[in-house]
């Protein structure tokens, strides 16, 4: 370390705890310990109780006591005149923060502390933000990018356990699709409760004569509200059945209606004047007609790993034989998969149309797809635009899409309500694509740069630095055995004479014995401390990759205005869902609002002008 990190110059302090429920050894009590007992060190203490998340993961960036910290820090902003007057937060190592997929998703809420006056302190590592130099911007990224290792692990064992689940003929998770609900099957193999889907994410369930028998509140999810999981045991099981008779009704005038040779748009525009509700309370568009044609769940047949979004493994299988397998690069997006490459079974539930209707309905939709350009795999993945599936209409709630005028090749993004269902569903509305995005691009260059790149002379250099620090880091360590006993003997001491004192209380004697157990809760404390920095001292799990942490640091910090320009879409695209939280457009209005993620509370917009310009503005 070439600045001292303990130096600060108030005495008060924030302390923040986050354990899991599979971590045992990290208990929230242990972290608040480790806390304590290096908040004595530096004559120190908490201005407030410590903000805790026990049993949340890691990933969940909904946890309470997160979401606590930062309303907190917002609440009681800070000027600081010197990087001595940052307030620190002290957590017990950087994977407590969180254990985020993406290195840079750690520096959304620490760039936020530091702007609000607060510093993290990592104990563990001994090293805080606020002062932070390039090569312990690198020591973050790496710890973090350790921290996955224990996701990565429950990855493996969830896909393991859907494929054994799907191989059954049962449901592996997810919804069961429209017209469809859920029923729980008992080891026994009698079925035992059905769960039908409310509007709000809610679910209602039932016995199987029909009596009501509660409902399950949705849950939220890294900002979403998501559906809540069922309320059954490990040995029960997941099947569908018809649901709703007016949404079995129609999927049978869909495929209907389809055979009859009618469009996808036809097809859309009479079940809205027919007056069928959709899954989500909107209108139908063709997407959603199609989504239903193209899905061999309504003939009976159960598809497993179709559509996949695991971040770190993937499945093949091979003449009825699974293998699992994890990936080179960990990242989110859907993959898409042909039934040939998925778990399989033709007769897993009722259908809700006969096999033949099914198949003649996929040719016919195979014909007419014929001679245009192939689908598009994962969200956007092969699309010219950076913002694809960010930007949503205000009227409709719609995506936009891109699109390039074939005449001259001006790309803009339009309403994706208006593309797929015309004025039933919004108005016709067009984002100029070039302006907005190197309007972003300019944004996230100024929060992220920062002249940092700037204080070493070359690339190569640079390159070289991030190296040198990443071996450094990745180097394996050697815990002090003999210390780590010593300590655990010390602290066990200490511990029995706390229970000596307390065996001999009296009333005579009781403010020199709480004296005596606040002294030795806080020698114990110090001690557990160092304890904890020996047993952090690990190698690096397997899924770090030095080389590539210096390959990725090295192209997004260099130069990012040369990754946008210079860059594959793939590469563009990444950085840009780095910084880019969403952003809602209004065509009629002429605005489009962008949030970013480092100041979610700030949103940075811009208005349209017409007939291309894009302006910053301030809004309310």
């Amino acid at each position: 370390m070439t600045n001292d990190r303990t130096t600060w110059n108030d005495k008060i302090a924030l302390g923040y705890a986050r354990a899991s429920k599979d971590e045992q050894e990290d208990s929230v009590p242990g972290q608040l310990r480790v806390i304590r007992g290096e908040l004595g060190r530096l004559a120190k203490e908490l201005n407030r109780p410590a903000f805790e998340d026990d049993g949340r993961r890691g990933s969940d960036e909904e946890r309470p006591g997160l979401l606590a910290l930062l309303d907190y820090c917002r609440a009681h902003p800070l000027t600081p005149r010197t990087a001595a007057d940052y307030v620190p937060i002290f957590v017990q190592s950087v994977d407590r923060i969180g254990r985020f997929l993406q290195p840079m998703k750690l520096f959304t809420y620490l760039n936020e502390l530091r702007d609000l006056g607060y510093d993290m302190y990592c104990i563990n590592e001994g090293i805080t933000y606020v002062r932070g130099t390039i090569g312990e911007w690198i020591q973050l990224v790496v710890r973090s990018d350790q921290a996955t290792g224990y996701s990565v692990r429950l990855s493996h064992d969830s896909m393991r356990g859907g494929i054994q689940t799907a191989e059954k003929g049962f449901l592996a998770g997810g919804s069961p699709g429209y017209g469809f609900d859920r029923v729980v099957v008992g080891p026994d193999g009698k079925p035992r409760c059905r769960y039908v889907n409310l509007p709000g994410k809610r679910v209602a369930k039932f016995a199987m004569d029909g009596t009501p028998l509660g409902t399950l509140e949705p849950l939220r999810k890294n900002g979403k509200v998501i559906a809540p999981t069922l309320d059954k045991s490990n040995a029960d099981h997941v099947t569908r059945i018809p649901g709703d008779p007016v949404k079995v009704k129609a999927v049978q005038r869909i495929f209907e209606l389809y055979h009859e040779g009618k469009g996808l748009r036809t097809v859309a525009a009479t079940l809205n004047a027919e007056g069928f509700p959709t899954a989500r309370g909107r209108k139908w568009v063709d997407s959603s007609v199609r989504s239903i044609l193209t899905n061999p769940v309504y003939m009976g047949t159960s598809v497993y790993g179709r559509r996949s979004k695991s971040k770190y493994h993937q499945f093949s299988v091979d003449k009825d034989q699974f293998t699992i397998s994890k990936k080179e690069i960990f990242r989110e997006g859907f993959v898409y998969r042909e039934l040939s490459d998925c778990i399989v079974d033709h007769d897993a539930h009722p259908p809700l149309v006969d096999k033949k209707l099914w198949n003649e309905c996929r040719d016919l939709l195979a014909k007419k797809a014929a001679g245009t350009a192939p689908k598009r795999s994962g969200r956007g993945a092969n699309s010219r635009y950076l913002l694809t599936g960010l930007v949503k209409c205000a009227r409709c709630g719609y995506s936009f899409q891109g699109s390039t005028d074939p005449r001259n090749g001006w790309r803009s993004y339009q309403c994706g309500g208006y593309v797929q269902g015309g004025k039933a569903i919004c108005l016709r509305c067009t984002i100029p694509a070039q302006r907005i995005e190197d309007w972003i691009a300019d944004e996230m260059a100024g929060r992220i740069l920062n002249g940092e790149a700037g204080r070493l002379s070359s690339r190569e250099e640079f390159e070289k630095h991030i190296e040198a620090r990443v071996a450094e880091l990745t180097a394996p360590a050697s815990p002090d055995d003999g210390r780590r006993k010593t300590l655990e003997a010390a602290i066990a001491d200490k511990r029995g004479k706390i229970d000596l004192v307390l065996t001999g209380l009296s009333p005579d004697n009781l403010d020199v014995a709480n004296e005596m157990i606040r002294t030795l809760k806080r020698e114990i404390a110090t001690l557990e401390g160092e304890l904890a920095k020996i047993k952090s001292a690990q190698p690096p799990p397997e899924t770090l990759d030095p080389k590539a942490v210096v390959r990725e640091t090295a192209s997004y910090l260099w130069n990012l205005k040369q990754v946008l320009e210079e860059g594959t879409v793939d590469q563009k695209r990444k950085f840009v869902e780095y910084f880019v939280e969403g952003a809602k457009a209004n065509g009629v209005e002429g605005w489009v609002d962008v949030s970013f993620y480092e100041n979610p509370k700030l949103p940075t917009s811009f208005c349209m002008v017409p007939p291309t310009g894009l302006e910053p503005v301030s809004r309310p």
